[in-house]
């Protein structure tokens, strides 16, 4: 898979909605309303859009109406929870760490991390580690590459030490952040 279609598909917002299903089965509205409360800071994502996730990702087979669908007064209040295939699917994103860029971090690390807390995994550590480790190996690749580049390349010089700023900066942001985050009470099962 190429880094472009990579970087697409971790911060594809179908994953938020599958996240938000395996908190809770929920209807369209009630959904969009738990994400504005708990990632207004990182997502913004209309009501139409929260719609048009669940319809995709009803047909893809990742979720399936719940309860009993006759007795929604509403076809927009139907409720939806998560397939085994969709829990699958949300468990592989959780466990891959996203690439290395100040919007990955931003959007889908953040939600990952929210995701780990609130469903008390036990492995939030771990998906720190691996993606302080995505960061680190990225930036060595970028300091070796900056010592190759001529002076007299000045804007490829330019966007490399931009591009090794930003990660030096999440490198930083790890290091004060991460006694911040709050090791999460195990679920019971």
């Amino acid at each position: 898979m190429s880094r472009t279609h990579r970087t697409i598909q971790e911060l594809s917002p179908e994953y938020i909605v599958l996240g938000l299903l395996k908190l809770q089965p929920s209807h369209g509205y009630a959904l969009h309303q738990r994400l504005e409360t708990a990632l207004s800071q990182v997502w913004r994502i209309s009501l139409s859009q929260v719609y048009n996730i669940l319809h995709r990702l009803d047909k893809q087979g990742f979720i399936q109406k719940s309860g009993d669908v006759s007795a929604a007064q509403d076809m927009n209040r139907v409720p939806f929870q998560v397939t085994a295939t969709g829990d699958r699917h949300f468990e592989t994103w959780m466990r891959t760490p996203v690439g290395p860029s100040v919007r990955a971090i931003r959007m889908a690390f953040i939600t990952k991390l929210y995701f780990a807390y609130q469903l008390g995994r036990s492995d939030l550590q771990e998906l720190i580690a691996a993606q302080r480790s995505v960061i680190n190996t990225r930036l060595d690749k970028l300091y070796a590459q900056a010592d190759s580049v001529p002076k007299t390349q000045f804007v490829n010089r330019l966007g490399l030490q931009l591009r090794i700023k930003q990660l030096e900066s999440l490198q930083a942001w790890f290091e004060e952040t991460i006694d911040d985050i709050p090791i999460p009470l195990e679920k019971e099962t």
